[in-house]
């Protein structure tokens, strides 16, 4: 009986301590976990916040965007008002110009003429120069 007696005083104790080994294994992979979450977390901070200023940026490129559209918008009907003004001073030109020529007289003198003319090169140029 002794024999019977000192093996289940010796299956306690391996018991025991397979047991402890088994719980120190798994209070290592408990913490290495626990590590790994803050890590994570940490990460997942770090990354919410880049894509926090990512989006604060994105609005500033659209608003910004949004202003340049504008811009060229009222510079283009600028623009646009501009050149319609010209060419309709230089129909007005043209109109004058055959008026006088049609009725025969010599309205102009050679050297208005000669202005009347470097006027309207000058308003085709600056006509042709906007297109």
């Amino acid at each position: 009986m002794t024999e019977l007696q000192t093996e289940t005083e010796l299956k306690p104790t391996i018991d025991a301590s397979v047991l402890e080994s088994s719980l120190g294994k798994l209070w290592e992979r408990a913490r290495l976990v626990s590590d790994l979450v803050l890590r994570l977390k940490e990460e997942n901070k770090a990354l919410q916040i880049h894509a926090s200023r990512l989006q604060e940026e994105a609005g500033a490129l659209k608003n910004s965007e949004q202003q340049l559209r504008e811009e060229l918008d009222r510079a283009s009907t600028q623009l646009q008002t501009q050149l319609d003004a010209s060419q309709r001073e230089l129909l007005q030109l043209k109109h004058d110009l055959l008026h006088a020529q049609t009725n025969g007289s010599e309205i102009f003198s050679k050297e208005e003429k000669e202005a009347l003319k470097a006027r309207m090169k000058e308003l085709i140029a600056r006509i042709n120069s906007r297109l």
